[in-house]
């Protein structure tokens, strides 16, 4: 997958293959040799509200995933976040719990425009998703608390980069002394032209980019 990232930038990400009733995956992971972990992520029936809180059983529904490690390094990071994603007929659904440790009191909020490049020198969450199409193409989206959102289409195959895609993200976000919350909804028709169908293949990357 193609990233924003510099060398400035440290990020945590967790890389599972999403099946659809969905699978998340790194090309870095898999040339080094790592496994895969491989999710189903549920079609949701009763689905959560974006307004950055986490009301109880809201997430239940969703497939969770966790086990964060350093980029690039298979070794599990000490303060961990949790991700929650899903999908209905219209929407993919994503929420972020980043647990907070000594680095992390307080979070920068530079980037609040679309699409300013200042956000991948803060605190934020990334989602990267790579539908089945050929040639593969990767939607990548940076969202931080303020909330503001960085989105940035690539197909690799073919050198292509581009921020003019907008994957219509509503999105939400809260705080508390230990964590904090993101939470978003992205509409499906945004990253493939045919809806999902059960028992598709998906790749996707999740991360916690610590700025």
């Amino acid at each position: 997958m193609v990233s924003v990232m510099n060398n400035m930038m440290r990020t945590v990400c967790v890389a599972v293959i999403l099946s659809l009733s969905m699978i998340p995956l790194t090309g870095r992971a898999a040339e080094a040799g790592y496994p895969m972990p491989r999710i189903v992520v549920p079609k949701m029936g009763q689905v959560p509200v974006v307004d950055g809180r986490m009301a109880p059983g809201e997430w239940d529904a969703a497939a969770a995933l966790t086990g964060f490690v350093s980029l690039n390094k298979p070794f599990l990071v000490h303060i961990q976040t949790v991700v929650w994603f899903g999908y209905d007929e219209k929407y993919f659904y994503v929420c972020f719990k980043n647990n907070r440790g000594p680095e992390t009191t307080l979070l920068s909020r530079s980037a609040r425009d679309p699409d300013n490049g200042a956000i991948v020198f803060e605190q934020a969450n990334e989602v990267l998703i790579t539908p089945p199409v050929n040639p593969p193409s990767t939607f990548q989206s940076l969202i931080n608390t303020y909330p503001a959102v960085y989105d940035k289409k690539a197909i690799p195959q073919i050198g292509y980069a581009s921020l003019a895609w907008n994957g219509g993200w509503e999105v939400a976000s809260s705080e508390t002394n230990d964590y904090w919350i993101i939470e978003g909804r992205a509409p499906i028709k945004n990253f493939t032209a045919s809806a999902p169908k059960n028992g598709d293949t998906w790749k996707g990357l999740f991360t916690r980019d610590l700025g």
